[in-house]
């Protein structure tokens, strides 16, 4: 089986960093195109691997060549 997870901003250290709000508040245009159609403003690690999970598990055993998209509305 081959599936995939898009997320989008994830609450890791990758972007809960000083550095990285520094580059954001550096550049105001760059909060504009970072909106969720859901009112959150990032998605929760547990979020992405409880999808990993339910892709591993018998429940998806016939699911192949998807593309999950856990990103909160990001892409509408």
């Amino acid at each position: 089986r081959a599936n995939t997870i898009h997320p989008p901003a994830v609450a890791t250290a990758m972007i809960t960093n000083a550095e990285f709000m520094e580059w954001v508040a550096a550049r105001p245009e760059f909060g504009d195109g970072g909106q969720h159609g859901l009112p959150v403003s990032v998605v929760q690690p547990e979020d992405i691997a409880n999808t990993a999970a339910f892709l591993a598990s018998d429940d998806a055993r016939y699911m192949t060549g998807v593309t999950v998209p856990v990103d909160a509305g990001y892409m509408l």
